[in-house]
């Protein structure tokens, strides 16, 4: 792809997100997307991604990779342990190997407004579907929810695994959402030229009576972890 090719392209995925984000990805102008990437043609979106819905998808596989170096790293502290990571493992530590990655992106803006998009879409999309969606092609979360299905299924069987796993990644959204609107509206409050630090947002987040990013991600961990597991034995 041409240098300037590559640039209008990440400058529309950086505006598309914030406007998806923003406003809802099925009700953000595309005027205003193409805009705000400071280019003059409205086909721009349709040029680099197709479509509005090629636009999401984009946005949100960029947001799945930037998880996937957590994954393996995790992954491999657990191969350092001789943990093999199968449909052996326990249900709560594939769980946590689903949970804190994308947990985490809340520490960045990037991961702020993905979340918020994921938040929109989430809850209306079956298990199966998600597993054959493109976006989730070849990474590691696809990797690992199979795995927990798989895991799951093979306790308390096929169809109320599923279900089970629905209603979890539903939560998990949910909460994830909560959170990504309450920074979003931290963010929205800072009158100056500079981005608060992760730091900062985490005392303002402390200040309203809300628990630190790390405080955060272990209770959800913790909760969720534990409701899927319920009535499973351990493997461990």
């Amino acid at each position: 792809m041409p240098e300037r090719s590559r640039v209008t392209r990440q400058k529309l995925l950086v505006s598309g997100r914030r406007h998806f984000a923003e406003e809802g990805w099925m009700t953000a102008r595309i005027r205003d997307i193409v805009a705000d990437a400071k280019q003059s043609n409205d086909s721009a979106i349709n040029y680099h991604f197709g479509s509005r819905a090629g636009l999401l998808r984009a946005i949100l596989r960029i947001g799945i990779e930037a998880m996937e170096e957590q994954r393996q790293n995790e992954i491999d502290a657990l191969a350092e342990k001789g943990i093999k990571v199968d449909k052996t493992l326990d249900v709560s530590t594939l769980s946590t190997l689903v949970i804190r990655p994308v947990a985490d992106v809340l520490r960045y803006h990037e991961g702020v407004e993905f979340i918020r998009i994921v938040g929109q879409i989430g809850p209306y999309t079956r298990v199966q579907s998600a597993l054959q969606n493109e976006v989730m092609q070849d990474t590691l979360l696809l990797m690992e929810v199979e795995l927990l299905v798989d895991s799951i299924a093979q306790s308390i069987g096929e169809t109320p695994g599923r279900y089970r796993i629905h209603n979890f990644l539903i939560a998990l959204i949910a909460i994830l959402s909560a959170r990504a609107l309450a920074i979003a509206a931290i963010r929205r409050k800072n009158t100056s030229d500079e981005d608060y630090s992760a730091e900062e947002i985490d005392d303002l987040l402390e200040e309203s009576g809300q628990l630190r990013h790390d405080q955060f991600v272990e209770e959800v961990v913790s909760t969720l972890s534990a409701g899927l597991a319920s009535g499973i034995p351990s493997n461990s």
